[in-house]
C-alpha cells in the first residue's frame, strides 16, 4: 500500500505539472484555464510580477495540501486493507480444485485483457499521429486506420526554416544542459552518497521536492534571474533554466546509485593515498557507466520536451525550441489549422528520442535496476 500511495502522489503531482497540454487546449478559454496558465499570463503577458508570484505561491500551497491529504488517505486505507487481509486469512474459504482452476483462468484472462487495454490506450495516440501525418485536406476528417502514404506534410515541414532551426536549437540546448547537469550531478551525488554531513538528508529532500514540483512555482523567480543575467530571448537562458529541471533529477538518481557501490573500493583507494576527487574520477566513475547513460538520456528527454520555460523566455522564431515551434505552427491562412503538419512534426520530434532509447536500452535498464538487488 505505501508503494501505491507514492505512485498516486507522484502521478497527481505530474498531472498538476502538466502545462503544455493545458496551454494548447485551454489557454484561450477563461472557463477552462488552469492556475499554471493564469500565473504565467499574469507574469508574462501583463508584466504583473507580484500577482504572478502570488499565483505561483498558491500553486505551491495547493500542491502541498494535496500531497498531505493523499499521504493521509493512503495511510488510512492501508491500515484498513491490512485489517481486512488479516480477517480474510483467518476465515478463509476452501474451494474445490475445479473452482480454483476456473478462478486462475479468469485471473489470467483479466490480466491479459487489462494489459491489452493499457497498451491500446498508450500506443493508439502515437499510431493515430502517424496516420494523420500522411493525410491532407478533407482526408484528415475521415476515419481510417490505414495511413494514406502522402508525405507532403513532411516535405513542407522540412522546407520550413523555423522548424529546422528549432530542431537544432532543441538539440543544442538539451545536450548542453544535460552535460552540465551530469557533471554537477555526479559531484553532488558523490557528496550526498559518500560524505556524511548533518544537512545531507535535508538537501536530498529538497532535491526531490524541486524535481517533482511544477515549474510554475519557480517561474517568477527564474524570470527575474534570466532578466538579471541578460539571457532573455537567448538559448543560453534556456540552458540555465533547464538546469533546475535536469540537475535535481540527475543528482537524485546518481546518489542512489553511488550509495549501492561497494565501500571497500573507496576505502582501499583512501589507504593508497588517493584524494576524494581522484577516487570519484578513477575508481567510481568507470563503474557508473550504465547509471550515467540512463540518467543522461532521461535528462535529455526532459530538456527536449520542455515547454513552459521555452515559451516564456524565448520571443523570436530563430531561437525557439521544437515544442514551442510545433505549438505555434500556422496554416496558409488564419482560418486553416495545420493539423497534418503538427502530426508530422510530432512524429519527427519523437523519432530521435525513440532511436536513442533503442540504442541505449540495455544501459538504461542496467542503470535503473542496478541498485534494486543487493548481494
Amino acid at each position: 500500500m505505501p508503494a501505491i500511495g507514492v505512485a498516486i502522489l507522484f502521478r497527481t503531482l505530474d498531472a498538476l505539472r502538466m502545462f503544455d497540454l493545458s496551454y494548447v487546449l485551454a489557454a484561450n478559454n477563461e472557463n477552462t484555464m488552469t492556475m499554471s496558465i493564469y500565473a504565467r499570463d499574469q507574469l508574462i503577458s501583463f508584466q504583473d510580477l507580484g500577482l504572478g508570484a502570488a499565483a505561483s505561491t498558491w500553486v505551491f500551497m495547493i500542491i502541498g495540501m494535496i500531497a498531505i491529504v493523499i499521504v493521509g488517505l493512503c495511510a488510512s486505507i492501508g491500515r484498513r486493507v491490512e485489517k481486512m487481509a488479516m480477517t480474510a486469512s483467518t476465515a478463509g474459504r476452501r474451494y474445490s480444485n475445479a473452482t480454483y482452476r476456473a478462478m486462475r483462468r479468469l485471473k489470467t484472462v483479466g490480466l491479459y485483457a487489462g494489459v491489452a487495454a493499457v497498451l491500446a490506450y498508450m500506443l493508439f495516440p502515437y499510431y493515430w499521429a502517424i496516420v494523420s501525418s500522411t493525410k491532407t485536406g478533407q482526408a484528415l476528417y475521415q476515419f481510417t486506420l490505414l495511413p494514406a502514404l502522402d508525405f507532403s506534410n513532411y516535405w513542407q515541414l522540412f522546407n520550413n526554416p523555423v522548424f529546422m532551426g528549432a530542431l537544432v536549437n532543441s538539440g543544442v540546448v538539451a545536450l548542453v544542459s544535460t552535460a552540465i547537469s551530469l557533471v554537477i550531478g555526479i559531484l553532488g551525488a558523490y557528496a550526498l552518497g559518500r560524505l556524511h554531513f548533518p544537512p545531507g538528508r535535508m538537501v536530498l529532500i529538497a532535491v526531490l521536492m524541486i524535481s517533482v514540483f511544477p515549474q510554475v512555482v519557480v517561474l517568477s523567480g527564474m524570470f527575474e534571474v534570466i532578466g538579471w543575467l541578460g539571457l532573455y530571448n537567448r538559448p543560453s537562458g534556456l540552458i540555465v533554466s533547464y538546469l533546475i529541471l535536469t540537475l535535481p533529477f540527475t543528482t537524485w538518481i546518481l546518489t542512489s546509485f553511488i550509495r549501492d557501490l561497494p565501500k571497500e573500493l573507496e576505502e582501499a583507494a583512501l589507504v593508497d593515498g588517493c584524494s576524494r576527487l581522484r577516487i570519484l574520477t578513477h575508481v567510481l566513475l568507470p563503474l557508473m557507466g550504465p547509471a550515467i547513460a540512463s540518467t543522461g538520456l532521461l535528462s535529455f528527454i526532459l530538456a527536449w520536451n520542455e515547454f513552459l520555460f521555452a515559451l516564456t523566455f524565448i520571443l523570436t522564431d530563430e531561437n525557439r525550441t521544437v515544442p514551442v515551434a510545433i505549438g505555434l505552427l500556422t496554416g496558409s491562412s488564419r482560418y486553416e489549422y495545420p493539423f497534418g503538419q503538427i502530426m508530422a512534426a510530432s512524429v519527427t520530434v519523437t523519432l530521435p528520442l525513440l532511436a536513442l532509447v533503442l540504442v541505449f536500452q540495455r544501459k538504461i535498464v542496467a542503470g535503473l535496476t542496478s541498485g534494486a538487488v543487493k548481494g
